[in-house]
């Protein structure tokens, strides 16, 4: 797991600051429920601890898709929409 760090804002006090990642856990979700049969996928849970309140804050996304946290997220439709801006 090492010592990975991700700059993201804190569920608790509101503060953007790289956060140190303390935990992971994989599990099973329902992906699917079709004609009767359900199809389950892993399901991959971050566990990163603020450095100013201490507060645990949690992430999680299906194992199949890499995991991006939201302030790349952030960047790529902020990208995304500028491109739409400059397309005008």
């Amino acid at each position: 797991m090492g010592n990975e760090t991700e700059l993201l804002v804190c569920y608790h006090c509101g503060n953007r600051v790289p956060q140190k990642r303390v935990g992971y856990q994989r599990g099973q979700k329902l992906y699917e429920h079709i004609d009767g049969r359900r199809y389950s996928e892993d399901f991959d849970y971050y566990l990163y601890q603020c450095p100013t309140c201490q507060g645990i804050n949690i992430y999680g996304d299906f194992a199949a898709y890499p995991y991006v946290v939201p302030s790349k997220i952030v960047r790529m439709k902020q990208r995304i929409a500028q491109a739409s801006a400059d397309d005008t």
